[in-house]
């Protein structure tokens, strides 16, 4: 009798036990109505967005990226040469190294866009994306230093030589860089929600910084842009005739660009981080644009 007792008190407890982990799955599932599904991969690997096994937001066109990975290809061996043939690699330097890694990161998107369950590759091309403009940026700065130490008589800009006009953004460029690049990889295709939106604030006060300091540097490049004008007028002497002109045109074409780049990125991220949170994560137009 008493092993029946036994028995009896043993088959409810697993009944109870076996109630308690059916509400709890239940709970679980209700809390959880967006958890993804593992999807068989189709042409190239694609997988929709919301997959578990995905790593791009939409499915990338192998030929745009071969286009792109060209013409970054050609305005790399363009530039090089000049640097080589004008002996100007010490002016140079961060723009080689910013085109290159544009290069590097639209091959890795090539190569991904035909392999999209190869997550290295989703990975080192988000990356590079993310931080190959910030060397552009460097340039930015290393060339307005420049103008300023050429085209001026005692090299100042604000009572700021334009040296040290140059090496301050580019000290400021390193923690863009480091904010920019740790953001990448906290975005990077398998992380978990919660590392996702931390990127996502990251990278936001990464590219808010950045836009910040190109304000700063276009001011100055208006100060200079003023001094040289005024200089231009009183018939100062060469170099005053060279053709200052055009190359800060360039420059102040390059930083607006730069802003709508900051601009979509910010648009971007502050949006949400999954196709149905925001249209410009799921159109592959706006990377392209931007």
């Amino acid at each position: 009798m008493t092993h029946v007792k036994k028995k009896t008190s043993l088959m409810q407890s697993t009944k109870y036990e076996a109630q308690r982990w059916e509400r709890w799955m239940c709970t679980t599932t209700q809390s959880s109505p967006t958890a993804c599904v593992t999807v068989k991969p189709g042409r190239h690997g694609y997988v929709p967005a919301a997959s578990c096994n995905a790593n791009w937001d939409y499915d990338v066109t192998v030929e745009l990226a071969i286009l792109f990975t060209v013409l970054f290809g050609v305005s790399f061996s363009i530039h090089l040469v000049q640097a080589a043939y004008f002996k100007k690699f010490n002016l140079a330097w961060p723009l080689l190294v910013g085109l290159a890694w544009e290069l590097s990161s639209f091959a890795l998107r090539t190569t991904g866009a035909l392999d999209q369950q190869n997550r290295s590759h989703a990975t080192a091309a988000l990356v590079l994306s993310i931080i190959a403009p910030v060397w552009i940026n460097v340039f930015h700065y290393v060339l307005l230093g420049r103008m300023v130490t050429v085209f001026v008589p005692d090299a100042k800009v604000f009572r700021v030589q334009g040296s040290r006009v140059a090496l301050a953004f580019v000290c400021l460029s390193v923690e863009v860089l480091l904010l920019e690049g740790s953001a990448a990889i906290l975005l990077s295709p398998g992380n978990s929600a919660d590392r996702r939106r931390i990127g996502a604030k990251v990278m936001m006060a990464g590219v808010a910084c950045q836009q910040a300091y190109m304000v700063v540097s276009a001011i100055f490049a208006a100060r200079f842009h003023y001094r040289a004008v005024q200089l231009k007028k009183e018939k100062y002497p060469l170099p005053m005739f060279r053709p200052w002109s055009t190359t800060l045109a360039t420059l102040y074409l390059s930083l607006a660009l730069m802003t709508a780049r900051n601009v979509f990125r910010l648009v971007q991220f502050a949006g949400g981080l999954d196709v149905g949170d925001s249209s410009v994560v799921s159109q592959e137009w706006c990377f392209y644009t931007f």
